[in-house]
């Protein structure tokens, strides 16, 4: 506990010191951000990649998210190759993404209703592909009450997952969604009308 209160306390000195000089950074410092990255050379992305061990996510980003600024909207992130089982709720607190990739997660099979609370009018792209996601039962429906809430998505991939049926209304929110992918083998109902958006491209 007080070997992390030190490394906080010693990346809020560096932030600091960065804001009131010539120079700015939106990245924490690295050992509070590990085993995931940031870089910000040409676009601002957080990536958490080729993870085989289990890892706290939630625990990395509650870290982190005191440090960066709530004006910065990053580009990317990333969460892909991972051992994840699930997406925690209120997994990733206080951070905004243009574009959020879940991708190629092969034990991933629930993200939470909450578990981004505050990107969801600043994301504009959302691939969940390649992943382990399932919608059985009492279920069926928590996936597409996720998606729904980033009601400004121009962009959404769901393919190669687990899913198995598409219920009514479940894309009723996302007014703006010009693409959409859902292939997967598993894939066996889609209600009549799940699909009638009015800026989809057929």
């Amino acid at each position: 506990m007080l070997s992390t209160l030190l490394k906080l306390g010693s990346a809020l000195v560096c932030i600091l010191s960065l804001t009131s000089g010539q120079q700015t950074t939106v990245c924490p410092p690295a050992e509070i951000l590990a085993p995931c990255t940031c870089s910000e050379t040409t676009i601002k992305t957080l990536e958490c990649k080729n993870i085989a061990g289990r890892f706290n996510i939630k625990q990395i980003f509650d870290n982190i998210s005191p440090l960066i600024d709530e004006s910065v909207v990053f580009d990317k992130l990333v969460v892909s190759q991972t051992s994840l089982i699930e997406f925690p709720s209120k997994g990733i607190e206080h951070l905004k993404f243009l574009e959020i990739e879940i991708t190629s997660n092969p034990n991933l099979e629930y993200i939470y209703k909450d578990a981004f609370v505050d990107t969801i009018n600043a994301t504009k792209v959302l691939k969940l592909n390649s992943n382990h996601l399932t919608n059985v039962g009492a279920e069926e429906r928590d996936i597409y009450e996720f998606v729904n809430q980033f009601t400004h998505l121009q962009t959404l991939s769901l393919s190669a997952n687990a899913l198995s049926s598409v219920p009514l209304n479940a894309f009723d929110n996302l007014v703006d969604l010009t693409l959409l992918s859902l292939s997967q083998k598993s894939l066996v109902h889609i209600e009549s009308g799940a699909l009638n958006l009015p800026s989809l491209v057929k």
